[in-house]
């Protein structure tokens, strides 16, 4: 049994694209870009949101995205939010025969002690 057992949050313990991929397009839509699909949403998550935004709104746009993004994001996070199957099962159980667990994220910690 190890002695400590590390999680990723998004794609690991739950889904939380479609909140991402709706404020994302929210973001989009107030600085006149046009809405991009659910795939290249998740297809640009990674790094945090100011390297997503990057990617899909290019560098001298990229850190206004970001705030806005980072801004509206906490009123929509919970929209379509999913646990994957078995997640909530293992965190106790890992916990229950000793094991630290703990989440890694780069949302900030609000919002993921939210989640």
């Amino acid at each position: 049994m190890p002695e400590t057992v590390l999680f990723d949050l998004d794609g690991t313990l739950v889904d939380n694209f479609t909140a991402i991929h709706r404020c994302t397009n929210q973001v989009l839509e107030v600085m006149g870009f046009a809405p991009v699909s659910y795939e290249a949403v998740c297809g640009s998550v990674g790094g945090g949101a100011l390297r997503t935004m990057t990617r899909l709104v290019g560098e001298a746009n990229a850190a206004t995205a970001a705030q806005l993004y980072l801004r509206h994001f906490p009123d929509v996070m919970l929209e379509g939010l999913r646990v994957y199957p078995g997640a909530r099962e293992i965190l106790p159980a890992l916990r229950s025969r000793g094991a630290r667990v703990a989440v890694l994220t780069n949302k900030d910690h609000a919002n993921s002690v939210r989640l």
